[in-house]
C-alpha cells in the first residue's frame, strides 16, 4: 500500500537540528518516500516556521539548504481562509495546529497526519489519523 501523509514541523526540525533522540524515525519517515514511494505532503507554513526555527537555531545557510532539501521531498497544501475562520471561532487549544491539521484534512486521500506533538489533535470532526513518526513506522512494517 502507498501511503500518502501530512508532515509536521517538529519533524522536519528533528532532522535539520538533528534532535536525538528523534531524529532516526523523523529521518525515516522521509526515506520511506524515496524507498517506497510514499508520498510526503505540508503547508506553506510549516516550512515558513521550520525555516525560522531551523534559523534561530542553527545557522542561515544551513537552515536554507535544508529547506532546500525539504522542498524536494514535499509537496504543497495551501491552506483557505475557510479553515483560518474556522480554526479562530472554534477556539481550538491550540490553533496553529488546528489549521494545520484541516489544511491536511481537505486533501481527502491523506493517510496520516504526521507529528510527535499527538496531544494537540484531538478534533472531534476529524478522520484523519495522527502518528508519531515511531507509531507510524510500526503500522507501516506491519502492512508491508
Amino acid at each position: 500500500m502507498a501511503y500518502k501523509l501530512f508532515v509536521d514541523s517538529d519533524i522536519f526540525l528533528d532532522i535539520l537540528l538533528i534532535r536525538e533522540p528523534h531524529f532516526s524515525d523523523s529521518v525515516s519517515i522521509l526515506h520511506l518516500r524515496a524507498e517506497y514511494k510514499v508520498e510526503l505532503y505540508t503547508s506553506p507554513t510549516i516550512i515558513l516556521n521550520t525555516n525560522y526555527i531551523a534559523q534561530k537555531q542553527n545557522n542561515r545557510a544551513k537552515a536554507l539548504k535544508g529547506i532546500a532539501e525539504i522542498l524536494k521531498t514535499v509537496e504543497i497544501i495551501e491552506t483557505t481562509k475557510e479553515i483560518l475562520v474556522n480554526c479562530f471561532n472554534n477556539k481550538h487549544r491550540d490553533v496553529e495546529d488546528g489549521v494545520q491539521y484541516f489544511t491536511a484534512l481537505q486533501n481527502d486521500s491523506l493517510d496520516y497526519y504526521i507529528t510527535r506533538n499527538i496531544r494537540h489533535f484531538d478534533f472531534k470532526n476529524g478522520n484523519l489519523p495522527v502518528a508519531t513518526p515511531s507509531q507510524f513506522l510500526k503500522i507501516f512494517t506491519q502492512n508491508s
